[in-house]
């Protein structure tokens, strides 16, 4: 990941959320609690930590050492398992600002104290039991005998038929104001938990129209949308989406927006579609540095064993050491071969 000094200023601006913290300096009581803080993040959302920020928003600007370079190290390492970051610097005006960024995990850690954290908003909370057991059905780390009778209970259990509030949703995905449409995808993608909220036609028509034309906001929900359907979705919902995997592989591919085309892999990823390697042999190829740091493919294929696409991966990747010579594909491939090999079954 790169991240300039205008880039870092406009993250200021918008102060802290679900995705960016500040902190002033390394300080004991900082350091002390950051292997929680990284594991929040990592069973959230990508997320950065930004230090030589003041809670005025003022840049102060923090040195880093070996020693603090060090100790963030240990504290992911501390999780369990450990978390990949990455530790950047960035400089402006003579000051330097050290930035932890930490990639959304695909699978579930604990920190120093064995607790499971999340980010919530501008908080860190922790996951009760049954917390645990719904993040881990969530990205489909359970065994497959309790995933497929989950995923069976699931089918079983999700409710049919029109959800309620259906006329005002589908007024709301009409509308010209994104923030209304958003809030409407919000809460549909709440009820898919319960709900199988694509059998109802005339509200996939709507989704697939705001999927073709809407905003990244809007497509990032409805991936994340699509994921839920991928695991845990009927037969009947699995099936109105079928004709839209083109369109999300092309999001996957051609999208600038790394969480976007994330998001697209994982929606394709969930549903067990061989047109996983359409997107990552496009990244592999293709992908602009920058871009590529921030979509960390490998740390997105935890799955792909469980879901039957281990070894077409690797094949895909094999095929790019015998098309090419060039060493920086090669090392992607490489990459995305060794995580695919470490995945679960």
């Amino acid at each position: 990941m790169k991240l300039t000094a205008n880039e870092l200023k406009e993250l200021v601006k918008q102060w802290e959320n679900e995705r960016i913290e500040f902190k002033e300096a390394f300080s004991n009581e900082v350091m002390k609690d950051l292997s929680t803080k990284i594991c929040s993040f990592a069973n959230s959302s990508d997320g950065m930590i930004i230090f030589g920020v003041s809670d005025e928003k003022e840049l102060v600007g923090c040195k880093m050492e070996n020693a603090q370079s060090n100790r963030i190290s240990q504290a992911a390492k501390d999780c369990s398992p450990p978390v990949n970051i990455e530790i950047l610097r960035v400089q402006d005006e003579g000051k330097i600002f050290p930035v932890v960024h930490i990639p959304r995990s695909s699978i579930l850690h604990s920190d120093s104290s064995r607790k499971f954290p999340m980010r919530i908003g501008t908080i860190t909370a922790y996951l009760d039991a049954v917390g645990v057991v719904a993040k881990l059905r969530e990205r489909g780390l359970l065994g497959q005998e309790t995933a497929k009778e989950y995923s069976a209970w699931k089918e079983r259990e999700r409710e049919t038929g029109s959800i309620p509030n259906l006329t005002s949703v589908l007024r709301a995905l009409g509308s010209d104001d994104e923030s209304f449409r958003l809030v409407a995808l919000e809460d549909i993608l709440i009820r898919s938990n319960d709900h199988a909220v694509l059998e109802t036609s005339k509200l996939a028509v709507r989704i697939k129209e705001r999927l073709k034309s809407g905003t990244d906001n809007e497509r990032i929900l409805i991936l994340k949308l699509l994921r839920t359907v991928g695991l845990w979705g009927t037969e009947k919902e699995k099936e109105a989406v079928r004709p839209w995997f083109d369109s999300i592989v092309d999001l996957g591919k051609s999208s600038p927006n790394a969480e976007l085309a994330r998001d697209a892999l994982d929606a394709v990823l969930c549903s067990s579609h061989p047109a996983v390697n359409e997107i990552l042999l496009y990244w592999v190829e293709h992908a602009e540095d920058a871009l590529y740091s921030k979509l960390m493919p490998k740390n997105m294929l935890t799955l792909v064993g469980s879901a039957g696409l281990r070894d077409k991966i690797i094949e895909a990747m094999y095929g790019v050491y015998e098309s090419t010579k060039d060493e920086k594909k090669r090392m992607r491939a490489h990459e995305i071969i060794e995580a695919a090999r470490q995945s679960y079954r």
